[in-house]
């Protein structure tokens, strides 16, 4: 299970790792992020349709490949059913949806630092440590487990991993699945929120 757990983790890392933060901290550095604020287009679905792109493109030239070599050549062992495969499947669609909210919002505190590739790696890192990317959060004292395992980043990792290695079943998956659902309308939610402020300190500043 730990070997199952260590392969889809890393297979999994190419398609929740959000690499937006490089793009964004520069064009704010240099100050025509304040083109794409002021459009009449939102600035979040752009930012989203880039990250959708390339992440279908990671999909097909990194991630499949890698999925290919760690499960039909080393014999790596998988999900325990076909139905366990696409309910692990989903949640890393949802996974992925959290890892991009999470991302355009911390991004978007570059409007008041102008840094925002510190912001990027601080949240990098806290989600390997707690979303269960290194070690699985059940590995970890009951009380920490417990405090970790609802945070959104949980739902990246743990939550996807612990449904395709068999570690949950039934009702626990149901639930798990809820909470991942929960978190993209909040984290969406905060995005417009922050947005709306960011577009704000642009017209207060000026343009």
């Amino acid at each position: 299970m730990m070997l199952s757990w260590a392969a889809a983790a890393i297979v999994m890392s190419r398609l929740v790792n959000v690499e937006l933060g490089e793009q964004v901290s520069e064009r704010i550095r240099r100050g025509d992020i304040v083109f794409e604020i002021m459009r009449p287009t939102d600035f979040q679905p752009q930012a989203f349709g880039s990250w959708l792109g390339s992440s279908l493109y990671k999909l097909l030239v990194d991630t499949l490949p890698m999925a290919l070599v760690l499960w039909g050549i080393a014999g790596v062992s998988g999900a325990p059913s076909f139905s366990t495969l696409i309910i692990a499947a989903c949640s890393l669609v949802f996974a992925m949806l959290i890892a991009f909210l999470l991302h355009f919002s911390v991004i978007l505190i570059g409007f008041w630092t102008i840094q925002v590739r510190t912001w990027t790696w601080l949240l990098d890192r806290i989600v390997q440590l707690t979303a269960g990317f290194f070690v699985p959060l059940w590995l970890l004292p009951e009380g920490l487990q417990s405090a970790l395992q609802y945070l959104p980043f949980a739902m990246l990792y743990h939550v996807p991993l612990s449904i395709f290695v068999g570690r949950v079943q039934g009702h626990e998956i149901v639930q798990l699945l809820l909470i991942q659902i929960a978190w993209i309308p909040a984290l969406l939610i905060l995005g417009r929120v922050m947005l709306r402020q960011a577009r704000r300190r642009v017209l207060v500043q000026g343009g």
